[in-house]
């Protein structure tokens, strides 16, 4: 399932992917905070674990598949070039916007597959597989957040990911806060001002 809103053409293109139990338009209330005249992509998961919406399957003990993680990361990437095409859009251009289980996805495409984008915001994502990575991130800025009292993201995990990315050269802005595992407003002007730098 997907959403699309128009938007202004001549702005980039921002892809939406909702956190675990989420959809297509969970996101769109922050998207439109942070790009209001933006077109806007969602794109859901076609995972369903107990009934909950995500983009990768879990083992039963809660450890992630990364059989499924690159699958499904695969047919994402696939999805994204089909719908930006429907919808004349620019995928080159696509700024992600993920949260949780949808910032999990793009991390680990952006480190582990061809992927067309070069912005991202990933709120609360996870360095999932820790296989070194080859890719080439020398034009692509992250900004990422992360909260000191979050129960599913740890701080090795999420200043692991941080290393990963920047190794790989790309231009990461880590934003910590006193927070859990949900959005705040801090987070989120803190994002709006990196994005007004990195327009």
């Amino acid at each position: 399932m997907q959403l699309f809103f128009s938007g202004h053409t001549e702005l980039a293109p921002v892809l939406m992917l909702h956190g675990t139990g989420g959809d297509e338009s969970d996101l769109l209330p922050i998207a439109t905070f942070l790009f209001p005249q933006h077109p806007k992509l969602g794109i859901r998961g076609r995972v369903s674990e107990n009934g909950s919406n995500r983009y990768f399957m879990r083992h039963t003990d809660g450890t992630f598949d990364l059989d499924s993680l690159s699958h499904e990361t695969d047919w994402l990437l696939e999805a994204i070039q089909t719908k930006t095409t429907e919808h004349h859009l620019d995928a080159s251009r696509l700024i992600v916007l993920g949260f949780s289980n949808g910032a999990n996805v793009a991390a680990y495409a952006m480190l582990h597959k061809t992927v067309p984008f070069k912005r991202a915001v990933l709120l609360h994502p996870m360095l999932i597989d820790p296989a070194e990575s080859v890719a080439n991130l020398a034009d692509t800025r992250v900004f990422t957040s992360y909260g000191d009292v979050d129960p599913i993201v740890s701080k090795d995990n999420f200043d692991a990911l941080t290393a990963q990315l920047t190794a790989q050269q790309a231009s990461v802005e880590p934003f910590k806060n006193h927070q859990s595992h949900h959005l705040t407003q801090a987070e989120l002007l803190a994002a709006k001002d990196w994005l007004t730098k990195n327009a």
